[in-house]
């Protein structure tokens, strides 16, 4: 997957986790999916969803978008029975 947005800021890497994992279910690949989700988006992704929840911004959107993404993230957790490794987090 390339992205070429002719913007300087670094790629949103969550949201590309999110897109490739649609992408792989759409694709009919779960067992890739769920590997791609539990080895390398859950092991960190409830911490920065944290952090994102306690950014202070203007407008709300980026937090409740969080609380929305760790709620999407639990579920699929359950529904696709997922083991998550714990990674060491330096954030």
């Amino acid at each position: 997957m390339v992205t070429d947005t002719q913007n300087p800021e670094p790629d949103d890497h969550f949201g590309l986790m999110l897109m490739a994992f649609a992408y792989l279910i759409e694709a009919d690949k779960p067992e890739s999916a769920a590997r791609l989700i539990s080895e390398y988006l859950l092991p960190w992704a409830e911490r920065y969803l944290e952090l994102v929840k306690q950014t202070e911004t203007e407008q709300p959107f980026y937090p409740v978008l969080a609380d929305v993404a760790t709620v999407y993230l639990s579920r699929l957790k359950e529904q696709m029975n997922l083991q998550v490794s714990p990674a060491v987090l330096h954030l």
